[in-house]
Parts: C-alpha cells; structure tokens; sequence
C-alpha cells in the first residue's frame, strides 16, 4: 500500500491514483476480516460480509474517481477548435460537389454565390 502510494504521489496519474486506493481497500480489508472472530457462524459471515462491501464499494469509488480524473485532463488537453476562414469554407463547399453534370455546375455555382466568388 505504501509504495503505491509513493508511486501515486511521484507521478500523479489517474492509473496510479487508483492503484494505490485500491491497495489501501485491500490493506483495510485484511484486518476488517481478521476482526470477525464471532463463536457464531452467522454473525461471523455477516461481519466478513460487511467487510466485502466496504472493501467492493472502495474499489469502484477509486475506479470511479480515476474516470473522472481522466476526462478533465482530456478536456484540460483539448485544444480550441479554430475558426475556418472564407477560404477554406469554400474548398470545403467545392468539395462537397462531387456529382457530375448540371448538378455538379448548380453546386459550384451555389458555393460561389454563397462565398461571394465569381
């Protein structure tokens, strides 16, 4: 548990982040089960029960977190979208004219007229 905690704290990345809580659910839960030393067997399997649940929830709280660390350094990462200029929406509307004949020369036209080409 310890060293991927010091991994985590080294190199903070989700992936790390999330091994090292899953280490500190699996370190917790060895002595949450050892502690269920109940005489009687139901109260004994109700206590290790117990103990699977808090271990079950901290593993998918910690997998959790990591997807949400994750999308904001995507969102941190994106570049802004840049803005095409005249000329470029142009090329893109002549491209789009891909059908032949009168169609293709109504296209062209309509792109032109639309992007102030003559």
């Amino acid at each position: 548990m310890a060293r991927a905690q010091l991994e985590a704290r080294r190199e903070p990345t989700p992936d790390r982040e999330q091994a090292a809580k899953e280490a500190e659910a699996e370190a917790e839960f060895a002595p949450a089960k050892a502690a269920c030393r109940q005489p009687a067997d139901k109260a004994r399997k109700a206590c290790i029960r117990q103990a699977q649940g808090k271990r079950e929830a901290a593993l998918r709280q910690a997998k959790v977190e990591k997807v949400l660390a994750q999308r904001a350094q995507q969102r941190e990462s994106a570049e802004p979208r840049k803005e095409m200029t005249d000329k470029e929406k142009f090329a893109a509307a002549k491209a789009r004219c891909d059908m032949s004949g009168a169609e293709r020369d109504r296209c062209l036209t309509e792109a032109k007229r639309r992007f102030g080409k003559t």
